[in-house]
């Protein structure tokens, strides 16, 4: 796993391909994310830890609509290999 620095480098990733993403929520726990662009540009994510799909109009609403955003800042969410 690698960890995602910010914003610039999670739309890189996102446009690589890459869709799988972990946050670490300490203690050994982990939340996983698949974040999809869909055909009208919008973002959709599937949160692995309760099974919730979510669908955001932008990539800047997914991430103040969800943790994903949170865990960015404290250095928490990670790329999937």
């Amino acid at each position: 796993m690698k960890r995602v620095q910010d914003l610039p480098e999670l739309k890189k990733l996102l446009r690589r391909g890459k869709r799988d993403f972990v946050i670490y929520l300490g203690g050994g726990l982990v939340s996983r994310k698949h974040i999809s662009r869909d055909a009208d540009g919008s973002y959709s994510v599937f949160h692995g830890i309760d099974g919730r799909a979510e669908h955001m109009m932008t990539l800047h609403g997914l991430l103040r609509n969800t943790n994903i955003g949170r865990a960015l800042r404290h250095g928490a969410f990670y790329v999937e290999a």
